[in-house]
């Protein structure tokens, strides 16, 4: 399987400070067999392991033919940029794309800013479609992937796009957390505007799931395995989305006492947006547990309370029984 991801979002991990440095040296003229990744190669074949075809016996010409073809290579690169050379990847059980061979390439148009869209070929691809049946109880999805695999699938919150596009009108600054971002629809949506994003969920084959599709879609996004009000302890965010995530708590604890947890947000977000049922039995899952009901002002002015934020618009959604309320920090 072959995709176009953008080498930006491509990890070179150790290999590319080693590289900058050798590179740098490679620039000024020095002795490039002292450079790191002449130690680096030194160190790995002494120790036994192999390294680009080096042998112990012909370890120093080995190194130097090495260098030799890598300042080639950054030669050609920086003459002709990238030219569609293939970089071959896997993806393990996290959805975390790790490359397999190319990273020299990749440090090479790291160092000199090159950002293009490379050609990867998957020896390993995340098992997508078998984690989404097996998350959703067949072939279903919260919300859209954005995959043409899953085309055809029942989507139940058809809104999804409609909804985004509401909140977006609204996103102030540059950082948006996503607590309980799913397989990260909203996370994707609003990388692609150009804004930081973190997405947090307590379920790490959702998250894997969104790691994935967020490399597929190439898009820049962080992800976390938690509880979003841990996240927000040790960070501020421009802006807080909780869409239709709350509810699943307030069944169990009830709704006063899951919305007082909003209270972590003062001095922590310039922009909150709430999706929250009105009533409990709009809920259709919600067999038992603690039962609620609010007026839209009743909510709204419980999260002004809880908050200490204003609230700046009531948005309606397909879901009447759902508003996204949108407050903003006073």
């Amino acid at each position: 399987m072959y995709v176009k991801i953008p080498n930006t979002l491509l990890d070179t991990g150790y290999l590319y400070p080693l590289m900058r440095q050798t590179l740098d040296m490679y620039r000024n003229g020095e002795d490039l067999t002292k450079s790191p990744v002449a130690e680096w190669g030194r160190q790995t074949v002494t120790a036994g392991k192999w390294w680009y075809g080096v042998t112990p016996e012909g370890m120093e010409q080995g190194i130097a033919e090495r260098l030799k073809a890598i300042t080639g290579l950054y030669e050609g690169i920086k003459k002709h940029g990238y030219i569609g050379s293939v970089i071959t990847v896997k993806f393990d059980a996290a959805g975390r794309c790790i490359v397999h061979d190319g990273y020299h390439r990749l440090c090479i148009m790291r160092y000199l800013n090159i950002n293009a869209k490379v050609n990867c070929n998957i020896k390993h691809d995340y098992p997508l479609l078998e984690t989404l049946r097996e998350l959703n109880k067949g072939e279903n999805l919260y919300q859209p992937t954005g995959d043409p695999r899953t085309h055809g699938w029942r989507i139940w919150r058809t809104d999804s796009q409609t909804r985004f596009t509401m909140i977006s009108s609204y996103l102030t600054g540059t950082t948006v957390l996503d607590g309980g971002c799913e397989t990260g629809y909203f996370c994707r949506k609003a990388a692609d505007q150009g804004y930081t994003v973190t997405g947090v969920d307590y379920q790490p084959k959702r998250l894997a799931a969104a790691r994935y599709l967020a490399l597929m879609h190439g898009v820049k996004c962080t992800f976390i395995d938690g509880a979003w009000h841990e996240v927000v302890k040790n960070g501020t965010f421009d802006n807080v989305l909780l869409l239709s995530v709350l509810h699943h708590q307030a069944s169990k604890e009830g709704a006063g006492k899951t919305l007082k947890t909003l209270s972590c947000l003062a001095g922590r977000c310039k922009r909150l947006f709430v999706e929250f049922p009105l009533e409990s039995e709009g809920v259709s899952w919600l067999n038992g547990g603690h039962r609620w009901s609010y007026s839209h002002q009743e909510l709204a002015m419980f999260l002004e309370a809880v908050t200490g934020m204003k609230v700046k618009v009531i948005l309606e959604t397909a879901s009447m029984n759902r508003p996204i309320i949108v407050l903003e920090a006073a």
